[in-house]
């Protein structure tokens, strides 16, 4: 279970929510910026965390060394945290993202392929090691869109070629909030809990369908 505090917390303020994500038992805590993810560290945490979004000049040296786990999906995204962990002389720990169809971000099915081969290098020269696979639900929170099935599907696809690539990773996962409670069959190895973990349904009646 992942818990994301990034925007303040949803408001509620990240540290004070982190501190009780912890307490209740959460393995994981998701946020989207490294000076999030660094508040995290600077105010004590040390759990597992992972960080998603970062600008394109970013130092990302600071994040590796803090023990914080960083999406990438792009090979620029990869020579950068490569870089990063040779400079802190800490292997970079890195959850590949898949564009499944929310065209938020993410690799392209196109760009996949060889975003796994440039990892797969990387890892073998110990600079990184590809600790999970994720991407992102469009439309979990309307139950039986057929946008989900197709997502799962993709996301299955793009975690064989991966394998077949030489990762092997850990940890996959898909769901959001609403996916986590109305999608059992895509909770994979774990799942991020967005605003359900502040009290909100993720859309009318969701919760009520998950019984919850």
């Amino acid at each position: 279970l992942m818990v994301v505090v990034k925007a303040d917390g949803y408001g509620h303020g990240m540290l004070a929510c982190a501190r009780e994500a912890r307490v209740a038992g959460a393995d994981w805590l998701g946020v989207a910026t490294p000076a999030e993810a660094l508040a995290l560290r600077d105010a004590g945490d040390t759990g597992p965390l992972l960080a998603w979004l970062y600008g394109i000049e970013e130092d990302l040296s600071p994040l590796v060394a803090a023990d914080v786990d960083v999406s990438a999906q792009s090979i620029d995204q990869l020579s950068r945290l490569a870089a990063a962990a040779a400079t802190v002389e800490r292997r970079a720990q890195v959850h590949l993202k898949i564009d499944t169809g929310l065209s938020r971000n993410g690799a392209s099915a196109a760009e996949w392929p060889h975003l796994c081969a440039a990892a797969a290098e990387a890892e073998q020269v110990g600079a990184l090691q590809i600790v999970g696979v994720w991407s992102h639900f469009a439309a979990a929170d309307e139950p039986g869109h057929p946008a989900t099935e197709r997502q799962i599907e993709a996301f299955f696809i793009a975690e064989e070629r991966a394998r077949a690539a030489g990762l092997q990773p850990r940890l996959r996962h898909l769901s959001n909030s609403a996916g986590a409670l109305v999608v059992p069959e895509a909770h994979l190895d774990l799942v991020r809990i967005g605003i359900a973990a502040y009290g909100i349904d993720p859309a009318p009646g969701i919760a009520a369908m998950a019984g919850v």
